[in-house]
């Protein structure tokens, strides 16, 4: 399953920086776990925000 992330990467506030190591944990997470969306794997796109 294919998911959108969109963050500000750059720019005068780049705070998504700091939010793509969490957001990536929670991918994470749910495909390493067996009984969360079985037979799935979740993947995630980026796009800076403020291009």
């Amino acid at each position: 399953i294919w998911l959108i992330g969109l963050f500000p990467l750059s720019g005068s506030w780049a705070g998504g920086l700091g939010q793509l190591p969490a957001v990536q944990l929670g991918l994470d997470d749910v495909n390493n776990d067996p009984n969360i969306l079985p037979e799935y794997e979740l993947m995630m796109t980026m796009h800076d925000t403020q291009v």
